[in-house]
């Protein structure tokens, strides 16, 4: 019983290293809207408040929020951070609700991993949302 928790916890661990990983390489290599978010996050950080970039921005206001609340980050890591964040919520949905969830993680991971985390990531955040 012991070996299969860590077997679990293993495999649990590469799956997520792997899709973070893959992450890390459509950002980099697919994404549109990758450089898009350090614009955001400059256009966030002009306003002295939140308030005011809540009242002058057109982003959605949660993501204003976040964006605002953790502008000390550099543009990149924030967007990375993000993604991942969404990625491991997403997949511990799909653990605890999939009858087979490594299949669904991958098919999500073919499927919406290059279009939705890593670039378009107010979606991201959006869809952790829904699906939870």
């Amino acid at each position: 019983m012991h070996k299969n928790k860590i077997l679990s916890y293993t495999s649990n661990t590469l799956v997520i290293l792997g899709s973070i990983l893959l992450l890390i390489l459509f950002t980099q290599t697919v994404s549109n809207d990758f450089h898009e978010y350090d614009l955001m996050l400059g256009q966030v950080q002009r306003y002295g408040s939140f308030l005011e970039a809540f009242k002058n921005l057109r982003y959605e206001p949660g993501f204003i929020f976040i964006y605002y609340f953790l502008s000390g980050l550099d543009s990149g890591m924030l967007f990375l951070l993000l993604a991942s964040l969404c990625v491991l919520i997403k997949y511990a949905i799909f653990k605890k609700y999939f009858m087979h969830p490594i299949i669904a993680w991958l098919l999500y991971i073919i499927v919406f991993l290059p279009i939705l985390e890593s670039s378009q990531l107010r979606t991201a955040i959006a869809t952790t949302v829904i699906f939870y």
